[in-house]
């Protein structure tokens, strides 16, 4: 599965791309160029319970940590994955 960063007409998501196909997002907002807030992590219903969702946060994860961008999960799925894996808490955001 490949994660492409689209900002498209005022939204801004994360694409999981599989088979040239969209079959998930994770939109986000952002303050400034080095914070994130991911408010809704989603995939289509026939790639749920795969680890598609977890492997799409871990892509935007992935990218973050790329692109020296702190994320703030204000989703509950993406709240979820952040609280079962600690290894990822060098992106997340803190006050």
């Amino acid at each position: 599965m490949k994660i492409e960063n689209k900002k498209d007409f005022g939204s801004a998501y994360f694409a999981a791309i599989e088979d040239g196909k969209e079959i998930g997002e994770a939109n986000y907002f952002s303050s400034d160029d080095n914070h994130i807030s991911i408010t809704h992590v989603g995939v289509e219903p026939k790639y749920r319970g795969q680890g598609k969702a977890k492997e799409l946060v871990m892509g935007v994860v992935d990218y973050c940590r790329d692109h020296d961008i702190k994320v703030t999960p204000l989703c509950s799925y993406a709240r979820a994955v952040f609280a079962r894996h600690p290894e990822i808490h060098d992106v997340l955001y803190k006050e």
